[in-house]
């Protein structure tokens, strides 16, 4: 079985009195279609995880994936393939996000 040592640190969180936020893995261009198997299987992963220890997610994946291009973000939020640029980070930036009152 799939497993991700998130015990631990969200120990250490609830621990620090901090609540446990996670994040899914941003689209690879650089590596498409090498990698978008396992960046899909990493994600439902992470999503599975999160909903058995009721976690919020943000999916940086979902909002930057280009609905033209499954798997890969627009050209124009991604300069190398792999990061996303300033349009991109703004794209997924918390700001976007209603941050559940628990994770705050």
């Amino acid at each position: 079985k799939d497993s991700f040592p998130i015990d631990p640190v969200e120990k250490r969180a609830k621990d620090a009195g901090l609540r446990t936020l996670v994040t899914t893995v941003l689209p690879i261009n650089a590596r498409y279609p090498k990698w978008a198997p396992e960046v899909r299987r990493l994600n439902a992963l992470i999503l599975a995880i999160a909903r058995e220890k009721d976690v919020p997610v943000i999916d940086f994946f979902g909002e930057l994936e280009d609905p033209r291009r499954s798997d890969r973000m627009p050209p124009k939020w991604t300069d190398d393939g792999v990061h996303p640029t300033v349009d991109g980070y703004a794209r997924a930036g918390l700001p976007r996000w209603s941050i559940p009152r628990a994770a705050r």
